[in-house]
């Protein structure tokens, strides 16, 4: 049965051009067309606490002592970007310290507690927050914290916490399941190191013009569309100059399942940019949680 996509539309200030389309042939024949990086030397990297040894001990994540006080869970060397970072620890346990080092510095340029996930700026939402996971059956409750904030660095970057993280064990204070996403690049270009005070600077900018850490009031956001998608057709949502932020994605259709995510692509360009800046399935797009809402009208 061919599925219709009834409508999408989009919030927000000005500066981007989207579009969406519905790929036909499902799965399979988009493979193909899976999204690539810049081929100049963008490469995806991973450090956490996944089993090495492929089974399913996921609770050790560290790499070394650096001193008395404390254990790296994150060491790279070169240019890149910090875009995930991730802890889960039981309530029982004590409340890790981490500390973030840029190129080099022996001082960090910020730190805070996983408690303070979603509390501490720039790790606020909608971009960072964490949540109390469930009893589980015994398992929980277990705090959750992720974060999506873009740290760049030039020369590398280190990442350390105040106690080890590691072990299962919710008796003894374990508890150590954690990962950070990273991509690598081979030419630093024009890359600035991140610094936590110019995100202050960013964030009374977007206040001024309504916003709060990235989230539009509702008195100063407008809306494209909505518009109709049919399968196979590609729609623009917006096109729009200036300065501004894109506050949110929405889409309606018949029927959410799995091919939906595979078959529904997003391509996105800032700034009169001739590449895509996005361009990726919706499942892929909507892994933050935030950047995108799909919903059955059914």
């Amino acid at each position: 049965m061919e599925r219709f996509l009834k409508t999408a539309a989009l919030a927000f200030a000005v500066g981007c051009s989207v579009h969406s389309f519905a790929q036909p042939g499902g799965v399979v024949e988009a493979v193909k067309n899976l999204p690539v990086l810049d081929r100049c030397g963008v490469k995806v990297g991973y450090e956490g606490s996944i089993d090495k040894k492929g089974k399913n001990a996921d609770w050790d994540w560290c790499l070394y002592r650096q001193n008395e006080r404390e254990w790296v869970v994150f060491d790279v060397k070169g240019s890149g970007c910090i875009y995930n970072i991730v802890q889960h620890r039981y309530l029982s346990c004590s409340d890790p310290l981490f500390r973030f080092y840029f190129d080099g510095d022996t001082v960090p340029a910020c730190s805070l507690r996983l408690s303070e996930f979603g509390e501490k700026y720039p790790f606020v939402p909608p971009v960072s927050d964490s949540y109390i996971g469930p009893l589980d059956n015994g398992r929980g409750p277990i705090r959750v914290a992720r974060s999506f904030v873009p740290m760049y660095y030039r020369e590398g970057c280190k990442i350390t916490t105040d106690v080890k993280l590691e072990g299962n064990d919710r008796a003894k204070g374990e508890g150590g399941w954690g990962h950070v996403v990273y991509h690598s690049f081979s030419d630093a270009g024009n890359i600035a190191t991140f610094l936590p005070e110019e995100d202050m600077e960013a964030r009374q900018m977007l206040k001024r013009h309504g916003l709060s850490a990235g989230v539009a009031s509702q008195q100063d956001c407008k809306a494209g569309g909505p518009v109709e998608i049919a399968p196979g057709q590609t729609v623009p949502l917006l096109r729009e100059k200036g300065g501004g932020v894109v506050s949110s994605v929405n889409i309606s259709v018949d029927e959410v399942d799995e091919s939906l995510l595979h078959s529904l692509w997003i391509r996105i360009a800032f700034d009169g940019h001739p590449e895509a800046d996005v361009y990726c399935p919706a499942g892929a797009f909507s892994a933050t949680r935030w950047a995108i809402m799909i919903r059955s009208i059914c």
